[in-house]
């Protein structure tokens, strides 16, 4: 039977997984246990239904207090620990408290890498929860045996991912002799980064009839408009303003707000008594066109975000730029850790040399977002850039052209790297913060991991794609593959 033998596959791979981190523990190695969390949180999306956990240890502050893993829309947040210790528990869901952590999730799962303990005290867990938390021993302390019990119930697609999942990082730790060993390949072989990354948006989509008199185009209303054009026309007109985080197609709108609260910005505009709640694969997976419209609400909602952090979207050319923090800012630079710790320039303003009163340009940071559908996950792609402006307004320059082409001429893939290691660095840590925000920012996007392809033929860069000049401009330096180093 097709199903016993995943069952199978993944009870005896578990198992050899099991027996490398005990090994490691007792010769008190631990790199392999915070590896392990990738393993973990893989096999709890697929096993426990929680598509949307994701490593929270992947973000450049890592070491988040009290969990490893997190799933937003589910609530769940998990500590990954080699430690089965009823003490390390009660440390767990002490520091959880302490941390506020109640509020953003409703449960708090401890899984053991290795085996847990037989029983664990109740009551003692119970003293630290209170009323704030329902930790229950029997079903919130899992190991692989908890994960194995699940296996058998979940249907065979869900089964097949969580194999795969376990075999992958089985292939990933040295164990014994493999092919390679006995035949080497004769060329080296390179993982390759992709600028893809895993992207996570609300469980819930919410969609409604526009009310007619607001899809009608106004007189006097000049131009190309879209339904989405109008109906923020008129919400204008009737001193309604409305956040930018959501579509309109076929006469519907199309949010993540929950659109049934007749205190949304969107209630005046609306037929409430047609407001339908859906799992967003029950929208975008109908057809292309719904494909489409879903990643324009996407592309939107990362535009609220970054919106927030000074990081605007420049219509004219697609991309996002960033921008200076205060309207008298020369610079922004911004730190952040990649093998080690530097500072980023991300804007600048240029001042006439003849004139220093008046900017020459202004020099920013940018990237395009794409995204994609991909074997039934979501990724954008993030594609480094520049933007050029001029004047308060930050309007396109008409030599960015110029000074954009000589600046990718002197970048490589490994400067192109660095500054995608930046941008995934730096989101990352706008998803810590509104985790940790005593406010909430409402319904948002947040990214997880990149991906990349490993034995890959190595492509030295400075062989096939050389920096074609090494001239230093000194009206165009290289501000962005420059990094201020700090101990």
């Amino acid at each position: 039977m097709k199903q016993q033998e995943l069952i199978n596959r993944l009870r005896d791979e578990l198992a050899k997984i099991i027996l490398q981190i005990e090994g490691g523990t007792a010769a008190g190695l631990t790199d392999q246990n915070k590896i392990a969390e990738n393993l973990v949180c893989g096999l709890m999306r697929e096993l426990l239904g929680l598509p949307g956990l994701r490593n929270l240890n992947a973000v450049s502050r890592a070491n988040y207090p009290a969990i490893d893993l997190a799933d937003f829309d589910g609530k769940v947040a998990v500590q990954v620990t080699a430690t089965p210790t009823l003490a390390k528990v009660k440390e767990t869901v002490r520091k959880f408290l302490e941390c506020d952590l109640d509020r953003s999730f409703s449960r708090l799962v401890v899984y053991v890498l290795t085996r847990k303990q037989g029983s664990y005290s109740q009551s003692a867990l119970e003293k630290i929860a209170g009323d704030r938390l329902a930790f229950d021993c029997a079903t919130d302390i899992l190991d692989f045996r908890d994960l194995l019990a699940r296996a058998v119930h979940v249907e065979p697609a869900r089964l097949s991912a969580a194999v795969s999942v376990v075999e992958a990082y089985s292939r990933g730790i040295p164990i014994g002799l493999a092919d390679q060993d006995f035949d080497p390949p004769q060329n080296d072989l390179e993982e390759v980064s992709l600028n893809l990354i895993q992207l996570f948006f609300p469980s819930k989509l919410y969609v409604a009839d526009v009310l007619p008199e607001f899809l009608k185009r106004p007189e006097g209303l000049s131009g190309r408009k879209s339904a989405r054009d109008i109906l923020r026309h008129h919400g204008r007109t009737i001193g309604k303003t409305l956040p930018s985080d959501y579509c309109v197609h076929a006469d519907k709108l199309i949010t993540f707000h929950d659109l049934n609260d007749d205190r949304s910005p969107w209630s005046w505009a609306i037929d409430l008594g047609t407001v339908v709640e859906l799992a967003p694969r029950e929208f975008f997976a109908i057809d292309d066109a719904q494909e489409r419209v879903f990643k324009t609400l996407l592309r939107y909602a990362l535009q609220v975000k970054l919106y927030r952090q000074h990081v605007h979207w420049q219509f004219e050319e697609g991309l996002f730029a960033f921008m200076p923090i205060n309207e008298s800012d020369v610079t922004r630079q911004i730190a952040w850790k990649g093998l080690k710790h530097s500072e980023r320039l991300v804007y600048e303003r240029r001042l006439n040399r003849k004139d220093p009163s008046k900017t020459f340009y202004q020099k920013h940071f940018a990237f395009r977002a794409d995204f994609y559908h991909l074997d039934q996950q979501w990724y954008v792609s993030l594609t480094p850039d520049w933007y050029f402006s001029f004047g308060p307004d930050f309007k396109p320059s008409r030599f960015a052209a110029e000074h954009i082409s000589w600046l990718k001429r002197q970048e490589n893939n490994a400067a192109v790297e660095k500054h995608f290691r930046f941008l995934v660095s730096w989101i990352r840590e706008q998803d810590a913060s509104d985790m940790f925000a005593q406010q909430a920012p409402g319904p948002t996007v947040t990214v997880g991991d990149s991906l990349s392809l490993t034995g890959l033929p190595a492509l030295p860069d400075d062989e096939w794609l050389p920096v074609q000049t090494q001239e230093f401009d000194l009206e165009t330096p290289d501000l962005f593959a420059a990094s201020l180093e700090r101990p």
